[in-house]
C-alpha cells in the first residue's frame, strides 16, 4: 500500500475521536474547544467523506502553518520586539480559525513582555489553515493580510457546480475557491506597523501582472493540480484538485513529528526544478561567462517572504588538472553565503561576484521622523522595516548575470553552474536561536534544493 493510501486509511480510522491530523490524540469525551463551539469542524471529520483530500492536506504546509518552529520563534520575538503591537498580524493567516475565535490574544508575562500562547490553541485551531479555513469562506474584502470572511453556518463551499447532497453538511458552489484573489488574501502581505505602508510579500501582485493572469491561469493551476477522481467517498468521478498546496517550504521538525516529511520535500524540490530554466555560455572575446535564468513560474523568483528566502547561483571553475580556480556562491564554514554583511557570514566581502536573489529590508528613521539624522539600517525580520528593496527574477522574464574570468590564464576549463534555493539563511535561524530560543537542530534540517544545473567546458 502506498504512503498516501496508508494515510487515507489512518484518517478514516481517526474520525471517531482518534487522531486529529498531525498525530494529536483527543479523547472521545473531550469538551468541545472554541473552534468547535463556533461551528468549525476538525479535519478528521472531513476525512470521513473526503479521505484523499484530507490525506493530501495532512502533509501540507497549510496543516503545519501554526506549529512550524520558525514561525513560532518569529511570533515570540515579534511580539516582544513590538511590545505586542504585532497583535494577530501573523496568526491571521497561519491559523484563521484561531483568529476568528480569539484564541491567541496578546498577553504579558510576569516581566511585562508581550507574547501569544500558541500552545493553548484548541485542536482545530492548531491545524493551521485547515479545511474550514477555506471551505467556510464567503467573501474576500482585500487581497492582502487575510481580509476575508469565514461563515461557519454549516455550509461547506467549494468549486464544484453540482455538489452531491450529504447528511453531514450543506454544500454550495463557491466562486472564491477557484480564483487567485482568494489565495491573494493571505499570499499578499502589507506592513501595517509604520507610517508608510509597503508590500512585504507580493505573490498575488506578481501573478496579477503576469501572463498567467492574462491567460486565465490561477494560482490553483500549479499549487492545486487537477486530476480525475472523487471529491467524496461514493461520489461521482469528476475533475478534482490536489490539496498538498506544494510551495517552497517544508516541515523543519524531526522527520517523525509531521506526516509526509520526505514526500513533501520531494514535491517541493520538483516544483522548484520546474520553476526556472538555466543556461550559460562563454564569450572568449571578453572572457565572460554569461548566464540566463528564465522564470517559468506565475510570480517572481523567489516569491513569498523573500526577505527570508535565498535563491542564488553557485559557480565553480576547474582547470585542466581538476583544481578549482574560481568559485562564487559557495558557502562559509557555517553554511552562509559570503556576502558583504559581517552579521551574516564569517567571510564578509570574500565573494564579490555573488549572485543572490532575495529582498533586503531596511528601517529609515527619517520616514517616521523627518527631523531624524540617523541613517537607514539593515534589519532582519518582517516587523522591523519601513522599506524594502528586492532583487528577484521578474515574472515571465529573465535575469542575465555574468562573471568576468579575465584573471584566468590561457587554457582549458570546466565549469559547473547551479541554481540553488533554501527557505531561510542559516544566519537568520541562528539569530532566532539566540533571541527566541529556536531549537538549533532546526537549521540542520533545512534543505538546499538544486533547481537547475549546467556544466560546460571552455577555452580561455
Amino acid at each position: 500500500m502506498c504512503e498516501r493510501a496508508c494515510r487515507c486509511a489512518l484518517l478514516l480510522l481517526a474520525v471517531c475521536g482518534g487522531c486529529e491530523g498531525g498525530g494529536e490524540q483527543v479523547a472521545p469525551d473531550a469538551e468541545p474547544g472554541p473552534s468547535e463551539l463556533a461551528g468549525y469542524a476538525s479535519p478528521s471529520r472531513c476525512a470521513e467523506c473526503h479521505p484523499r483530500h484530507a490525506a493530501d492536506w495532512e502533509i501540507s504546509n497549510h496543516a503545519y502553518a501554526i506549529v512550524d518552529p520558525v514561525f513560532q520563534a518569529m511570533v515570540k520575538l515579534g511580539q516582544a520586539d513590538t511590545d505586542g503591537e504585532l497583535d494577530n498580524f501573523c496568526v491571521r493567516c497561519h491559523s484563521p480559525i484561531a483568529d476568528e475565535t480569539d484564541q491567541a490574544p496578546v498577553q504579558r508575562d510576569e516581566d511585562g513582555v508581550a507574547f501569544q500562547d500558541l500552545d493553548a490553541l484548541d485542536a482545530i485551531a492548531r491545524h493551521g489553515v485547515s479545511c474550514d479555513a477555506c471551505h467556510t469562506a464567503t467573501e474576500v474584502h482585500a487581497t492582502a493580510n487575510a481580509e476575508y470572511t469565514l461563515t461557519p453556518d454549516g455550509t461547506r463551499r467549494a468549486a464544484i457546480e453540482d455538489p452531491v447532497a450529504n447528511d453531514f453538511h450543506e454544500s454550495a458552489q463557491s466562486t472564491l475557491i477557484p480564483v487567485s484573489e482568494f489565495c491573494g488574501t493571505c499570499h499578499q502581505v502589507v506592513s501595517e506597523l509604520y507610517t508608510k505602508s509597503f508590500i512585504l510579500e507580493d505573490t498575488f501582485g506578481e501573478w496579477l501582472g503576469s501572463r498567467f493572469n492574462n491567460g486565465g491561469q490561477h494560482c490553483q493551476r500549479c499549487h492545486m493540480p487537477s486530476y480525475e477522481g472523487r471529491a467524496a467517498v461514493d461520489g461521482p468521478m469528476r475533475t478534482v484538485h490536489e490539496h498538498t498546496f506544494v510551495g517552497v517550504d517544508v516541515p523543519l521538525v524531526e522527520p517523525d513529528a509531521f506526516p509526509g516529511y520526505d514526500e513533501m520535500r520531494e514535491l517541493t524540490a520538483q516544483l522548484l526544478r520546474e520553476s526556472a530554466k538555466l543556461s550559460a555560455s562563454f564569450d572568449a572575446a571578453t572572457a565572460t561567462l554569461n548566464v540566463d535564468i528564465e522564470n517559468m513560474a506565475g510570480h517572481r523568483l523567489p516569491s513569498g517572504a523573500t526577505a527570508d528566502r535565498e535563491m542564488w547561483l553557485e559557480l565553480i571553475v576547474h582547470d585542466s588538472t581538476g583544481e578549482p580556480v574560481f568559485e562564487s556562491g559557495t558557502r562559509d564554514a557555517r553554511g552562509d553565503l559570503r556576502d558583504d554583511d559581517p552579521r551574516h557570514t564569517l567571510d564578509p566581502g570574500s565573494d564579490p561576484a555573488l549572485v543572490v536573489y532575495r529582498q533586503k529590508l531596511t528601517f529609515d528613521p527619517a520616514l517616521e521622523d523627518p527631523a531624524s539624522q540617523e541613517p537607514p539600517r539593515v534589519v532582519d525580520f518582517l516587523w522591523e522595516p519601513n522599506q524594502a528593496e528586492s532583487r528577484l527574477v521578474p515574472t515571465g522574464g529573465h535575469s542575465r548575470p555574468s562573471y568576468t574570468l579575465e584573471s584566468l590564464p590561457a587554457g582549458e576549463y570546466d565549469a559547473t553552474l547551479r541554481l540553488l534555493f533554501r527557505s531561510f539563511p542559516p544566519h537568520m535561524l541562528r539569530l532566532l536561536e539566540e533571541r527566541a530560543g529556536l531549537d538549533p537542530k532546526v537549521k540542520e534540517r533545512l534543505p538546499t534544493v538544486e533547481m537547475q544545473r549546467v556544466e560546460l567546458s571552455f577555452t580561455r
